[in-house]
């Protein structure tokens, strides 16, 4: 997706990526308390202050934060981040056949065997977006990737200690 992007910046399309590696002091301090309804708000206010000009915004994150409305998982008792975007945004889930994926589990990522998603499309191609009013009030839609294979890590074993 990003040699794409890239292709269509190079085209002259007006087209930026941004890393989400700035967080707000909020989302700072509550990350430290382990509020998460603090923690939601203060990425979903990162986000807003930096894409305040933009034309259109795409934000990756994983499905619990990226949900419109509570209740998708009895788990979360906290409002979603994406369900703190204006009116009009548009939310999708992340579908796949499974594979390897780098996962936060515990606060430590690892690269992890994945499960299929719960829904999967058959026969209709990737990588694929679908709109789906099958999924509301939390999502509009899905990004279909098919199989999924973790990247390879940044340091490899032998180099963490040097």
């Amino acid at each position: 997706m990003l040699v794409r992007i890239a292709e269509l910046k190079r085209s002259g399309l007006d087209i930026e990526v941004v890393p989400f590696v700035k967080v707000s002091p909020e989302a700072i301090k509550a990350l430290q308390s382990g509020d998460q309804s603090l923690m939601e708000q203060g990425y979903a206010d990162e986000i807003l202050s930096r894409t305040n000009d933009a034309n259109r915004t795409i934000v990756l994150v994983g499905s619990i934060h990226a949900a419109k409305a509570e209740g998708q998982y009895p788990f979360v008792t906290f409002p979603p981040m994406a369900s703190l975007f204006p009116d009009g945004s548009i939310s999708l889930d992340f579908v796949h056949d499974g594979g390897t994926a780098w996962t936060m589990r515990d606060r430590v990522g690892a690269s992890r065997p994945a499960k299929p998603s719960r829904v999967r499309p058959s026969e209709i191609g990737y990588p694929r977006i679908v709109f789906d009013e099958d999924l509301l009030p939390f999502f509009d839609g899905y990004l279909y990737v098919g199989p999924l294979t973790a990247s390879l890590p940044v340091l490899m074993d032998s180099e963490e200690g040097e």
